[in-house]
């Protein structure tokens, strides 16, 4: 079995400063004839998308996060997935706290070209007061999830503990395969003591 590098929960990581992506450093993600579709069903109810879902930014990766956080993430895309975007924007505002996103005041921001910012609607859903929310954006009635932020780190708040930086969770079997792999170190050593005394059993016995 090859070794792996075990991570202890909720290991907490030190990151410099952030510093803010240039606007424009990556492609334009939709074309435009997909947007101008996409706006055509603004009235429907809200659809999430995952597929500009971010899990390696230092900011936004889920370490650190209890596991009923992740039962709250879902009951709240479960919940805003029946109501449609004029509900989530106006009659629902207090409770889901929408805003949109002054990049100009933000560390970080998705990095899209300033054209696409143009066209769509960069904003947060929280999942409640102290459990964070998501960030993305909205294209007609459908909603691109880019981070999940559970700590708060787009909008930090000392109330909250300030920006928390954690090393990212690893697969869903590699604190097991560490926890092993410590078990067989422990149980080799074991073995190793076992055959010292052995040894020094016999040489005793036939002295």
């Amino acid at each position: 079995m090859s070794k792996a590098k075990t991570i202890k929960k909720n290991e907490k990581v030190i990151l410099p400063k952030p510093q803010k992506p240039q606007v424009g450093t990556k492609k334009f993600p939709i074309p435009q004839e997909e947007i101008n579709e996409l706006k055509k069903y603004k009235e429907g109810k809200i659809i999430f998308s995952f597929r500009f879902l971010d899990l390696t930014h230092e900011a936004f990766n889920l370490g650190g996060i209890c596991i009923n956080w992740v039962n709250d993430l879902f009951f709240m895309l479960r919940d805003v997935s029946k109501i449609t975007k004029k509900q989530l924007l106006n009659e629902l505002y207090e409770h889901y706290r929408p805003h949109a996103h002054d990049w100009s005041k933000l560390d970080y921001d998705f990095g899209f070209d300033e054209d696409f910012y143009e066209q769509v609607e960069c904003r947060q859903i929280r999942i409640a007061k102290s459990k964070g929310g998501i960030h993305g954006f909205l294209i007609g009635n459908i909603f691109y999830i880019v981070w999940l932020d559970p700590h708060h780190n787009l909008y930090p708040d000392e109330n909250y503990g300030g920006r928390k930086f954690f090393k990212p969770p690893q697969t869903c079997c590699s604190y097991r395969d560490g926890e092993l792999i410590k078990l067989k170190e422990e149980n080799d050593k074991l073995r190793s003591e076992i055959s010292t005394y052995e040894e020094l059993l016999d040489t005793l016995s036939n002295s």
